[in-house]
């Protein structure tokens, strides 16, 4: 489905307001592998995408089977290629979901929620949902769901630019009481227990928002990070009142040092290029004493610390006099605007 137009180029990616410019969005399953050139080396190992995320993170481009997208990491901002097939699918708009006849259930996702999703028939698709707390299964529509998508100016969904790290979320208080249900309660769609599955709850116990209390069932409301789901569960499967969410989140971190390398001070501004004679594909944002190699024939190359491996790019010499330390070329400059 077509979407807005990028609007964001690498030699902006030190700009102050840059990543609220960035529009558009892609959920990262894995990070596995990555492009600095679009048709270039990888960097990263196969073997690290084993371990599945659901990073949300800004997105510049799109070309073949490789999504263009935005990270920080080594005091630097850049853009870097990944597999499209390593991004999961999600709903490209708010979405209610559907019974594989097309009725809609009590089931919504927003973009952002991680989803495996299969072909259909009738213009729709069946969608799983990618959980640690919630299982849920459904149908959707097909023209809604893809890869990539755009978030109006002011949206507030969470967005990183340091992959392996997923903001602290919890669902907003609305004044309702909740309960604690047990791993393994469903929630249906009706007060029946021979109606529909909605979802299954999968962690050891669940917190949801009460709606109506029954002498057999209890409506309720289950969310996690983009999805909602209202149904009906069970007394038999309550475990009792609670004051709090369970919240979600997560971190990483990383470093590198190197020996018998070259040492640059390269300032806070300085583009760097993917390659010499190449294209800028990021931006450092921090004065920075960086490793690398020789200056030679106005370039030198500088490594660069990313979430999959330490890559290789490269700052070019402005200056025209060898006797004085070198002139980086700065993407603060009017060249390096659209």
């Amino acid at each position: 489905m077509p979407h807005a137009p990028f609007d964001v180029v690498p030699a902006e990616l030190g700009d102050a307001d840059v990543l609220e410019r960035i529009r558009h969005r892609v959920v990262v399953q894995r990070w596995g592998l990555a492009w600095p050139t679009h048709d270039g080396p990888p960097i990263g190992t196969e073997a690290r995408g084993s371990t599945p995320t659901a990073d949300i993170v800004p997105v510049i481009g799109e070309l073949g089977r490789k999504i263009r997208i935005v990270v920080e990491d080594d005091n630097a901002r850049f853009a870097i290629w990944i597999a499209r097939d390593d991004a999961a699918e999600t709903a490209l708009a708010p979405l209610q979901l559907s019974d594989q006849h097309g009725t809609t259930t009590t089931q919504w996702i927003e973009p952002g929620a991680p989803l495996i999703a299969t072909e259909g028939t009738g213009g729709l698709r069946h969608v799983e949902l990618v959980d640690d707390m919630l299982a849920v299964e459904a149908w959707a529509n097909a023209k809604w769901i893809g890869n990539v998508w755009a978030v109006a100016p002011d949206d507030p969904s969470p967005v990183t630019v340091n992959p392996g790290t997923t903001p602290a979320w919890t669902p907003a208080r609305d004044g309702r009481p909740l309960i604690r249900i047990a791993q393994g309660a469903v929630l249906r769609a009706r007060a029946d227990p021979g109606a529909g599955i909605l979802a299954t709850i999968k962690s050891a116990e669940f917190v949801v928002s009460v709606i109506a209390r029954g002498p057999a069932f209890t409506e309720v409301e289950a969310s996690r990070p983009f999805v909602r789901i209202r149904g009906f569960v069970d007394n038999a499967g309550i475990l009792g009142p609670t004051e709090a969410f369970i919240t979600h989140g997560h971190g990483s971190g990383h470093g590198f040092g190197m020996s018998h390398a070259a040492r640059h001070e390269i300032p806070a501004g300085t583009c760097l290029y993917d390659k010499i004679q190449g294209d800028v594909i990021g931006v450092a944002l921090e004065a920075q004493t960086r490793l690398g190699g020789r200056l030679e024939e106005d370039w030198a190359l500088v490594y660069v610390d990313t979430p999959w491996n330490v890559a290789s790019m490269y700052v070019k010499n402005l200056g025209t006099d060898p006797a004085q330390p070198p002139t980086w070329d700065s993407c603060m400059e009017p060249s390096h605007r659209r």
